[in-house]
């Protein structure tokens, strides 16, 4: 992605006038830029912040928080990277004027609470995240975004997990690409968790709209998994317990349509949690071995 550092050391939020040296300045800018934090920081958002393309948001080697306030949105932009942040207790924030861009001020109305929100954007990578405690969803991919990677998360004590597609009218959603590997689903969850270890109780684990296809490997699963006649949903290698079970349907090689079959061979369902052991933001010093 290239750019330069750019260093966040002040938690303070305005919405309306960020400050130099504030998570919200930056985002705003439109060049490419990738994002540090000198120390521990606690961020409360008064409005979602809007995030600009091509960034990285990279909370290694501190224990940055984003709580209390309004979530983080991406809406039609492209290539960003977020790791190693805690984003919880999330809330419903009020409407008002927010910075958006490097030379805007727009009126944001009331945000629904989600904590990560993409829409119609492109080559997004969520990695060693914590979520927990939000007052709606945890992570919303709409409106036809697509190559989309959500990796080594932790997620626990909520209701709707994850949200791809939302409409069967939308037919940009049929384009849509998403990638979960090695997260940890653990307790106190509900429902809308597609992959990979899931370790608590819920209602349904895979829901979809638009006719998706899925192909669902190298997940462990407690409970009973949900299924679509007409849909193509396959299952490799995955480990399934206390009675929980999987319906394949329609095309078995749908895979291969991907490429799947050209990928690097998947681990069986049996090693998840070895493999989601050290999910979630990781504690190191920059310079030294992890």
């Amino acid at each position: 992605m290239g750019g330069e550092f750019y260093v966040v050391t002040d938690p303070i939020d305005n919405a309306a006038d960020p400050k130099s040296g504030t998570l919200h300045h930056v985002l705003t800018k439109t060049r490419p830029l990738w994002i540090t934090f000198k120390g521990s920081k606690t961020i409360e958002l008064e409005h979602e912040h809007i995030v600009t393309s091509d960034k990285t948001i990279d909370a290694g080697g501190a224990n940055v928080e984003i709580c209390n306030g309004a979530g983080i949105t991406v809406q039609f932009r492209k290539t960003i990277i977020c790791h190693g942040l805690q984003i919880h207790h999330i809330m419903l924030a009020k409407g008002g004027k927010i910075k958006d861009g490097e030379n805007h001020l727009g009126l944001q109305s009331a945000n629904n609470s989600d904590r990560v929100s993409i829409l119609g954007t492109t080559n997004i990578w969520l990695d060693y995240l914590s979520l927990h405690h939000c007052a709606y969803g945890f992570i919303d991919v709409i409106q036809g975004s697509t190559v989309v990677i959500i990796s080594n998360c932790h997620f626990g004590y909520h209701d709707n997990v994850m949200l791809f597609g939302a409409s069967d009218s939308y037919n940009a959603n049929e384009k849509m690409q998403v990638t979960l590997a090695l997260n940890h689903f653990g307790k106190g969850l509900v429902d809308r968790m597609p992959s990979n270890d899931y370790n608590d109780r819920f209602l349904y684990a895979i829901g979809g709209t638009n006719h998706p296809t899925l192909i669902i490997q190298h997940n462990r699963g407690l409970l009973k998994l949900a299924q679509w006649k007409n849909w193509n949903w396959v299952s490799q290698g995955d480990d399934f317990k206390n009675s929980a079970f999987f319906t394949p349907s329609s095309n078995p090689s749908a895979s291969k349509q991907f490429g799947a079959d050209k990928m690097m061979p998947f681990k069986p369902g049996q090693m998840v949690p070895e493999l989601t052991k050290y999910v979630g933001p990781v504690s190191y010093t920059i310079g030294h071995p992890c």
